[in-house]
């Protein structure tokens, strides 16, 4: 009888010494997982809580860098040409110049005048024939200015001529007024001139004045014929 409880006192008391490790062993697994877990865990990147912006951002154009093409030479001395008019011929070839700050091209013509045309845009910056930005008038518009200025529009020639060293448009009309139109479309001076009936062309002319008219005329001179007499 002691025997046999001896027998199950030393079997209980491995059968707990078994569960007693079983459970440590459960513990230590679990133990173990849960510390991997955690470091898995701390592993990740920790969510950052979003903040919405105070301003909206600001979106900046981009700069342009590219450069507008230059014109070349020949074209700014052919715009120079056709805002000089008439009678000018190039002493030289166009340069690069700062104009009034701008970048333009220098046209320098044999008579002495200088035009300035836009490297970037071709346009006249200015013309030192008209003193202004402003191309020569033709003789189109030089007719139309001095008939407007006489009232009359007949009229029979129009060329270059020289006026006190200045360049200008003759014009002349069937009335017997010649009128100076200088090629910035400005009345230098009228002359009245009175034709004899002889010659139709005018041969004689009045003081220069605007709007002055003379009096003076030549006059044409007709031989008298001779008379014979008969000796009865």
């Amino acid at each position: 009888m002691q025997t046999k409880s001896f027998f199950l006192a030393v079997l209980m008391t491995f059968l707990t010494l078994g569960l007693v490790a079983g459970i440590g062993k459960a513990y230590l697994s679990m133990t173990n997982q849960e510390t991997t877990v955690e470091t898995a865990a701390v592993s990740q990147p920790l969510p950052v809580a979003y903040t919405p912006p105070t301003q909206a951002p600001t979106m900046e154009q981009p700069v342009a860098t590219a450069t507008l093409p230059v014109i070349t030479s020949s074209e700014a001395a052919a715009v120079a040409l056709e805002a000089a008019g008439e009678g000018e011929e190039l002493a030289a070839e166009p340069e690069l110049v700062l104009f009034n700050g701008e970048t333009t091209y220098e046209v320098k013509m044999v008579g002495e005048s200088t035009l300035y045309i836009g490297a970037y845009d071709g346009e006249l910056k200015y013309n030192s024939i008209t003193g202004s930005e402003k191309p020569v008038v033709t003789s189109e518009q030089a007719l139309v200015i001095a008939a407007d200025y006489i009232n009359y529009y007949q009229p029979v020639s129009i060329t270059l001529k020289d006026y006190n060293t200045t360049l200008a448009y003759y014009i002349r009309f069937w009335n017997g007024a010649n009128v100076y139109v200088d090629r910035a479309g400005n009345i230098l001076a009228v002359q009245y001139v009175k034709y004899t009936s002889d010659d139709n062309s005018g041969s004689s002319s009045s003081g220069v004045s605007s709007g002055s008219s003379s009096d003076d005329s030549s006059s044409s001179h007709e031989d008298e014929p001779e008379h014979e007499e008969e000796d009865d």
